[in-house]
């Protein structure tokens, strides 16, 4: 991976990080980079070694303390019992001070490049897959009175391994949180949390957010996977113009669903267009709820076997205690 502009605090590749290996830099977000890796007493093992940003590291120590944050990500990784979770391995810190986490690698291409390969949409099944998978963790994780605050189609890995079976990874729950951890308003200082294209209008205003806020961010990744664009196409470029319309007034400006994907089933459209409403009120009121409104009108389209996501419907017709 070239990476545009490199930063004085990247490693260069064959450094060594705690017994960890770096090659070459796979990755950079607004908070970390990402590193393959591997270490001499795993056996060539892979992993990704995530970097917190010094900048990011200073205020947010300054905010929340000096406490490593990938240990609240590997805590939490470590309570949801699905394989679609990617595991954090081991957190630590590097010789000069800055917090990492080693993560288990996953194969395969980020869902965000998958969907730029198909200009009007993804097959039903993978849509299907994907949803199924990442509403099993989602759902798992309000369960237990935490949200995620960042899903989108950069943090969901997904591997093609035969025709018509997909194997999906969660990435990313480092700002994942206690829905009783606080009041949910952002403090003076404090950085913006999540990605503008895919959050909630409460979460750009730095209110409280409920689970619904992640089934907002999961019907704008259900939109993008339909349709191949993303629900909001904002006249003002960048993150700015992404919050001058979630901080607006009224329905959320969009193109319908199926005027771009005629196709798609009209059940599973109105539930993705439900959960993009403004009002967290008007959404589904669960991630169950969504996936019902959506997987059994999209599953027969042109998914070869019920088995590829039998684990799902068993999720789903549980009942809750």
């Amino acid at each position: 991976m070239k990476l545009r502009q490199q930063l004085p605090s990247d490693f260069a590749p064959g450094s060594t990080v705690d017994g960890f290996i770096l090659h070459e830099i796979v990755g950079r977000g607004s908070f970390s980079t990402v590193y393959l890796a591997t270490h001499s007493d795993w056996q060539g093992r892979k992993v990704a070694f995530k970097v917190l940003h010094p900048g990011i590291q200073k205020r947010l120590q300054k905010n929340r303390g000096a406490q490593n944050p990938y240990l609240k990500e590997q805590m939490l990784c470590r309570r949801l019992n699905d394989a679609a979770v990617c595991r954090v391995l081991k957190v630590g810190n590097t010789s000069n001070g800055l917090c990492f986490a080693a993560l288990e690698w996953a194969d395969g291409k980020l869902l965000e490049q998958h969907i730029k390969e198909y200009a009007t949409g993804m097959p039903m099944w993978e849509i299907a897959a994907v949803l199924a998978n990442l509403g099993r963790v989602v759902s798992e994780m309000h369960i237990q009175r935490v949200i995620h605050r960042d899903i989108k189609p950069a943090n969901i890995i997904i591997n093609h391994t035969s025709h018509a079976s997909l194997k999906v990874k969660i990435l990313d729950f480092g700002i994942a949180k206690l829905l009783d951890e606080n009041d949910g308003k952002s403090e003076p200082d404090e950085i913006m949390i999540g990605t503008p294209r895919y959050m909630s209008p409460e979460q750009a205003a730095g209110e409280m957010m409920r689970p619904r806020s992640d089934i907002f961010s999961m019907s704008a990744v259900a939109y993008e996977m339909a349709t191949g664009r993303r629900h909001i196409q904002p006249e003002r470029r960048g993150a700015e113009g992404y919050i001058e319309i979630l901080l607006g007034v009224g329905e959320i400006p969009q193109t319908s669903l199926l005027t771009l994907r005629p196709d798609f089933p009209e059940q599973a459209a109105a539930m993705i267009n439900k959960g993009l409403s403004r009002d967290p009120d008007e959404r589904p009121k669960s991630v169950k709820t969504f996936l019902k409104g959506v997987l059994p009108h999209i599953k027969g389209k042109d998914i070869p076997e019920l088995g590829l996501l039998q684990r799902t419907w068993e999720f789903l017709n549980k009942p809750v205690l």
